[in-house]
This record gives structure tokens, C-alpha cells and sequence, in this order.
């Protein structure tokens, strides 16, 4: 009597169990016992997924399921044994048809703990989507039990994992963990990385310095990161965005539009600070609006920023004929000195409309001398400046404060009641799918599982809106730190101007004004300091 050939599937869904090599051996064991248990059959081949979920994975993706049907198809075996059904897969959609077709291609399918997975008729077909409903039911409620033990510790400031930020070094503490026989470890501050922290920032916030060239100053001067190796521009991006260095640490993104990025933070840690708030957000400030081209076509500069130049304004000024931003250039001009006769040039730097200068839109006036408008800009702002009530800008930016919160508190009450409905009508669905295989329901099994699909879809976005609007409100009520920065701005602001170089000044002019419009002898710039939007 010819013995029925055996393939056999062991399957475990994360890398821990791949790495502790203790649940695929397991597997087998069991596997193993059963063949000797059934003398007519005979193990032909083994198949091993290492790391692979059965519940977030299609089946179509998964390569031993493929050889299993396409191996079915050629008749290659007569048996597939598993440890448990939930090893096939964890899919209510899915799973029970693979019985089903393997069945059909004269393949039977056994578990180990469960016996002979039957596909014969109505009721096999009932009891094999009740189970493969429940094993689903229970990677949900496991991948809900992990994101919520994640979520707690994050609360409670504690380290999930992953390397260290540059910056830090991890160190043991006395916490035991949740699960694993170890305690668990907590990021400190590394000093001797720390100070290159704090020579990036200010790099970036007051000097401007982009990406690039602050990796190339740093390799200029033999700085390496944590790993040994030289600076780069990735690098330095992801350093300057992250909020870890304001005692925040992050774990993951609410809001990254266009606009505006927004973290997902740890309870603030002082012991995780290295740089202050305001050199951060103005930092920040900078990297937003380095983003930021204007929209014509072929305009190869960016508004609301500095660039590099030897003028106050390359950036921030605009053609007040057009809107176009301006450009800046220079000319030569030589001459001979009194003095010795020797020859020698004079730079003489200005703003151009491009409109007016290639003949595209006729202005009274194309171009202005750099150096007049420059003077006239520190002066307007130094004017502007000394007449600003912080006092009544704080207090105005409160009301609008508590009035925005307020507004969103109840727009998450009410995303909280819809989701509460959403749950109910997901579990009276689901309390209809025994009846709807039986044919006791008015719903046919697939419109149910369309409408417990799409109940399913709704209420993962309203949790995600929940989520989004809570983070809002944690935001909106921590917004009283961005009005001290404000007031840090301003501090000896004109002291402080008069003695910075040029590279400082234009950021000190970036930060208090978002553009300025120039036309003929007028000059019109845009405050954002004293607006309520500013910090809102």
C-alpha cells in the first residue's frame, strides 16, 4: 500500500520567534509525532515561513502558500498537516477557501491539535469560517493588546526600543519589563555628542545653514556621528526635526503637511533637553520655509527666507508692480583712486524684478540699490518693533487659544459618540454571521462581510480622528511656550541686531517678517510678530 505523501507548513508571524528558534521547532515536533501516529504517511517536504503574519498578510503574498496550491494543482501530495489551523492563515475572508480549494485538487488538510480540517458541506463550511473568524478576532485583539502596552509606556515616558538618537546613549534602569526577563533601559543625555547637537542648531537657526552645508561644515572639521562615520544631509534633516532634543521625545507623526509637522509625544523630560524651544522652532521655522518656491513657472527662488547673499533681503522681497518675488545681482563698477592711482572695482548689489528686467510686465521701476532698502528695512523694523504691546498680543492670543480648543473638544465629543454607534453596529453585524450561513438572515454572507468590512474601515479613521483631534488639543494647550518665544525674540532684539554679522541679521529679519513688498521708493513689510496667527 503506497503511504500519502505529507507537506508540512510551520508558520510563526515576528521576528522574536524566528530569532529565539523555539516555536518552529515546536512546530515540527508535534508534526513529526502525528506522522509517526498515522504509519501510511510520509513527510515529502517542509515548508517554513519565518516572520510572516497569517492575519496582515494576503495569501497571494505569501510564497510557501503558492507552492502549496501550485503543488496541489501537479498532484505532488496528498496531506497538508499543520500545527493549528490558525498557521494557514488568520483571514475569515480568505483562509477557509484555501481549505476548500486544496480539498477540491484532492489535498486534505489536517492540524495537529484540531485533526482533519473538513470542506464536505454547508455545515464544514459554517464551523471553518467561525474558526478562521475567531483566529482573526484574536490577531486584532493582540495587535490592539501591543499597540495599547506600546501606547502606556510611551504615556509614561518610558524607551520602546530601537537605537539611540545621536545625541544619547542608553542606560539600565530598575523597571522591570512588562514581558521579557530583563529590565527595561532609558535614553541619557551624551555630553560629548551633545555639544554638536547644540553647534547644529545654531548653525541652522541663526546662521541659516541648510542641510548640506551643515554636514560639509561639520566633515570640514572631523565631527563624526555615533556610528564613526561622516555627516550627511539625511542625516542632519531627520536630526533637526526631531523633537527628542527639546525633551520630547516622539513616536510618531499626527499632522506632516505641507504647512505644519506635528509629533506624537512623550510627557515632556527635562533630562532629555539639549537645545532650548526657541532654537528649535526657529529652526524648524527656517526648514518649513526653505520648502516653500514660489508657484510660477521656472522661479528658481524660494520666499520667506534668506538665501545667501551679501544683502539683508535676498527672499523676503517682493515686487510690489507683480508679487514676483525679486532677484538679486550686482554690478561692477571700476575706477582709479585719488590716492595711488591704482584701479580698482566697486560691487554694487540691488533687487530686480525678472518680470520687468525680460520684458514680460512694464514697471515704473525694475530695480532698486540694495544697500538704500536695506537701510530702510532695519529702520522700519526698529520702529515697528519699539511700538508693539506684547502685553495685549498675550492676552488676545489667549482667547483665541481657549476659543480653538474649545471647538475642538467638541468636535471630539462628537467623533466619540459616532464611533461608540460605529461599534455597536459592528458587533450586531458580526452577531448575523452564524444566521447568514445558515440561511437564518435577512443579510447574504457577502453583503455582511462587505458591510462589516466597510464598519471596520470607518471606525479605524474615526479612531485615527481621535487620535489627530487629542494630539490637537495637547498642542493647542502647550501653545503658551511658543508666546515666551515670542518675548525671547524680541529681548534686546535691537541691541542684539546691531552687534550680529550679516548671516544673523537676515535670520533675525526672517523671523518677525514673512515678506516685504517694494515699489518705486515705498516699502511695505509683512509683520508676523504681534499677529495672533503667528503662534496659533
Amino acid at each position: 500500500m503506497d503511504k500519502k505523501r505529507v507537506w508540512t507548513l510551520y508558520r510563526v508571524s515576528t521576528k522574536s520567534q524566528v530569532n529565539a528558534d523555539e516555536d518552529i521547532p515546536m512546530q515540527r515536533n508535534a508534526c513529526y509525532k502525528m506522522v509517526e501516529q498515522n504509519p501510511n504517511w510520509e513527510i515529502t517536504n517542509e515548508l517554513y515561513e519565518r516572520g510572516v503574519s497569517g492575519w496582515k498578510k494576503s495569501a497571494d503574498d505569501r510564497d510557501e502558500l503558492t507552492q502549496i496550491k501550485e503543488g496541489a494543482v501537479r498532484g505532488d501530495f496528498d496531506i497538508l498537516l499543520i500545527f493549528l489551523s490558525d498557521r494557514l492563515g488568520r483571514k475569515k475572508d480568505e483562509t477557509p477557501f484555501i481549505i476548500e480549494f486544496l480539498k477540491k485538487n484532492g489535498v486534505s488538510v489536517y492540524s495537529v491539535n484540531e485533526g482533519e480540517l473538513k470542506s464536505e458541506d454547508h455545515t464544514d463550511s459554517l464551523i471553518n469560517y467561525i474558526r478562521y473568524w475567531q483566529a482573526e478576532g484574536e490577531s486584532l485583539k493582540t495587535s490592539i493588546r501591543v499597540t495599547e502596552q506600546l501606547k502606556q509606556m510611551n504615556e509614561q515616558g518610558l524607551y520602546t526600543g530601537g537605537n539611540s538618537p545621536f545625541g544619547y546613549k542608553l542606560v539600565d534602569t530598575n523597571i522591570k519589563h512588562p514581558k521579557k526577563d530583563r529590565f527595561l533601559k532609558e535614553l541619557k543625555v551624551d555630553e560629548s555628542q551633545a555639544k554638536v547637537i547644540r553647534l547644529i542648531f545654531e548653525l541652522s537657526a541663526f546662521k541659516n545653514y541648510g542641510r548640506h552645508k551643515i554636514a560639509s561644515y561639520l566633515n570640514e572639521r572631523g565631527y563624526v556621528n555615533q556610528f564613526g562615520k561622516k555627516f550627511n544631509d539625511k542625516f542632519i534633516w531627520r536630526l533637526l526635526l526631531n523633537p527628542i532634543y527639546i525633551g520630547r521625545k516622539r513616536y510618531g507623526v499626527v499632522n506632516h503637511d505641507s504647512d505644519n509637522i506635528e509629533f506624537k509625544t512623550q510627557p515632556y523630560n527635562e533630562t532629555l533637553r539639549i537645545v532650548e524651544d526657541d532654537i528649535f522652532y526657529k529652526s524648524m521655522e527656517l526648514i518649513n520655509k526653505r520648502k516653500f518656491k514660489n508657484k510660477k513657472e521656472n522661479d528658481k527662488f524660494k520666499s520667506g527666507k534668506p538665501h545667501s547673499s551679501q544683502v539683508l533681503l535676498s527672499g523676503l522681497i517682493k515686487c510690489g508692480y507683480c508679487g514676483e518675488f525679486m532677484k538679486t545681482d550686482f554690478s561692477y563698477k571700476t575706477y582709479k583712486r585719488k590716492t595711488d592711482h591704482k584701479t580698482t572695482k566697486m560691487i554694487t548689489y540691488r533687487y530686480r524684478c525678472k518680470n520687468a528686467q525680460n520684458g514680460i510686465i512694464h514697471h515704473e521701476k525694475k530695480q532698486v540699490g540694495a544697500k538704500t532698502i536695506d537701510s530702510m528695512m532695519e529702520s522700519l523694523t526698529k520702529s515697528y518693533l519699539r511700538t508693539l504691546n506684547m502685553s495685549h498680543i498675550t492676552e488676545e492670543f489667549e482667547k483665541e487659544k481657549d476659543s480653538k480648543t474649545i471647538e475642538k473638544e467638541l468636535e471630539l465629543k462628537q467623533l466619540e459618540s459616532l464611533l461608540s454607534k460605529k461599534r455597536k453596529y459592528l458587533n450586531v453585524l458580526n452577531e448575523e454571521i452564524p444566521k447568514s450561513l445558515m440561511g437564518e438572515s435577512s443579510f447574504s454572507p457577502e453583503i455582511l462581510n462587505k458591510s462589516i468590512s466597510q464598519t471596520e474601515i470607518e471606525i479605524t479613521e474615526i479612531n485615527n480622528n481621535i487620535t489627530n483631534l487629542q494630539e490637537a488639543i495637547k498642542t493647542l494647550k502647550e501653545k503658551s511656550n511658543e508666546i515666551d518665544s515670542v518675548n525671547k525674540i524680541l529681548h534686546n532684539w535691537e541691541e542684539r541686531y546691531d552687534n550680529a554679522d550679516l548671516e544673523t541679521k537676515k535670520v533675525m529679519i526672517s523671523d518677525i517678517v514673512k515678506y516685504v513688498e517694494w515699489k518705486k521708493d515705498e516699502l511695505n513689510p509683512i509683520f508676523t510678530i504681534g499677529r495672533i496667527d503667528h503662534v496659533l
